[in-house]
């Protein structure tokens, strides 16, 4: 916008913004905060001869911002940011049976979060012990395709990518998502995901930001979400333009309560718990402590690696 010769957008008449709360926590640094101070700029030939009057005023039109979002804040600071002038909310809360006419919309729900009513929603109770192996069972149990499971950081990523696919061994191509891949390489995983060469990508909410994955069947949140908006960003990779989805959570019992609320935040009360049954586990249990075994190893040889990297590292600038 800069430095393109001849670049002008005072003809732009739609600004349309997807995942606009994103845009709004980093607005100081994205595109749209460029984008405004360029709508702003006036041509400075046709300035100096402009003669200001009625006509002149109503014929400078402003782009029509169209803002997407699954999440909306309520922020009025942010919402300054965006230089909206008479919005209005657009909303999908009105089940398919009811008559839009005698729905009634609250004040309080501008800031509430919803969901498609493509998408089921589930939650599992599980000590941590036998976290993977819960999750491992139900992905066999459901026979789960094209699922996304999401973790808190980077190195639970990593551990849980060992353990399914020593688990399912090797009969289901399982990758992660993770900073060392280059853009090609994540496009070409995306691809293999929609062929179904890929049946299971783990990742972080972090690095799953800015890539689109469509088709997304079962969005599986291995760590528990900490906030709410988290919830529903997974949960929104699945159950899209009408199709049919699934968001499961797995838990421990510390964790119950805390989810509970983000549900009760979110005036959610559709949300089932799956019980999966533990004596289905038994029969895992060497798999398990191999897959256990395996990943005590590799982790000891990335630790180690990265010793060697940090030596060679240190010689080099000496």
């Amino acid at each position: 916008m800069k430095h393109t010769a001849g670049f002008d957008l005072r003809e732009l008449e739609f600004l349309v913004i997807d995942e606009a709360d994103r845009v709004l926590d980093n607005i100081q640094h994205d595109w749209l905060y460029h984008l405004e101070n360029h709508l702003k700029q006036e041509d400075p030939v046709q300035h100096t001869a402009k003669v200001l009057n009625l006509f002149s005023l109503q014929k400078k039109r402003h782009p029509q911002k169209l803002l997407f979002s699954a999440t909306l804040s309520q922020d009025p600071e942010k919402l300054q940011k965006l230089s909206l002038f008479q919005p209005k909310l657009f909303t999908s809360i009105v089940a398919e049976n009811e008559n839009l006419a005698e729905t009634k919309i609250s004040e309080t729900f501008v800031g509430k979060y919803t969901t498609p009513n493509e998408l089921t929603e589930q939650y599992i109770v599980c000590s941590l012990d036998i976290k993977p192996l819960i999750l491992y069972k139900y992905i066999k149990m459901q026979n789960l395709t094209r699922t996304m499971v999401f973790t808190n950081s980077v190195s639970d990523a990593h551990r849980l990518c060992i353990l399914l696919r020593k688990l399912f061994d090797n009969k289901l191509r399982i990758e992660e998502l993770n900073s060392i891949l280059d853009m090609k390489k994540r496009k070409q995983f995306i691809a293999d995901f929609l062929k179904g060469t890929i049946s299971i990508i783990i990742c972080t909410d972090a690095l799953a930001r800015g890539i689109d994955i469509p088709d997304v069947q079962c969005v599986i949140s291995y760590s528990s979400p900490k906030h709410l908006k988290t919830y529903i960003h997974r949960a929104g990779r699945t159950a899209r333009a009408g199709s049919l989805g699934t968001a499961v959570t797995l838990l421990h019992d510390s964790q119950l309560g805390h989810f509970k609320g983000l549900l009760k935040q979110a005036e959610k009360n559709n949300v089932e718990e799956v019980v999966v049954p533990t004596e289905d586990l038994k029969p895992l249990a060497k798999r398990y402590e191999q897959a256990l075994k395996q990943l005590k190893k590799s982790v000891l040889l990335k630790e180690e690696e990265d010793y060697n990297n940090i030596r060679r590292t240190k010689r080099a600038i000496q």
